[in-house]
């Protein structure tokens, strides 16, 4: 994860590191024809805790990144 925090040209914030991520995915299909078919989907991930330092003041900052995200396709069969 890269964080970089630097409103108006001031660098507050600028780190590198690594944290460990995972997701859980599960989907349906539909199939409306022999080559026509719908799939609907829920993907959720998740990062652990980032610890990040500010560079201009004494402070630090705990991250993470967490998103869920619903998926709707067509898929059609040659």
């Amino acid at each position: 994860m890269d964080v970089v925090f630097s409103p108006s040209g001031v660098t507050i914030m600028d780190e590198e590191g690594s944290v460990l991520a995972y997701q859980l995915r599960g989907g349906v299909n539909l199939a409306l024809t022999a080559q026509l078919e719908i799939y609907s989907g829920l993907r959720w991930r998740q990062t652990d805790d980032m610890q990040v330092a500010a560079s201009l003041f004494p402070a630090e900052f705990e991250l993470a990144a967490d998103s869920l995200l619903a998926e709707i396709a067509t898929r059609w069969q040659f």
